[in-house]
């Protein structure tokens, strides 16, 4: 049997990070398959410089578990303002 997220009608969903709080979703889908895949990890760490002067946030480049290839995620340590 499928499971469908149900959201309660009071709260408005204006993010796909807001609707994931009710969506039941895999490990996989989380970390690998909603996220760009880069080839080498040279390109890797490109984006996540290019990310991190853009959104002024910390990046990192990794190889993911479940693809081998690399991705690009948040740290928790933020950039200085």
């Amino acid at each position: 049997m499928r499971q469908i997220a149900v959201v309660p009608q009071e709260i408005s969903i204006t993010s796909f990070k807001e609707l994931s709080k009710y969506l039941p979703c895999s490990a996989e889908f989380w970390q690998c398959k909603r996220k760009q895949v880069y080839y080498s990890k040279t390109a890797a760490v490109r984006a996540s410089i290019s990310m991190m002067r853009k959104h002024r946030v910390f990046f990192t480049a990794y190889q993911c578990r479940f693809c081998g290839d690399f991705h690009v995620g948040k740290t928790e340590r933020g950039l200085k303002k």
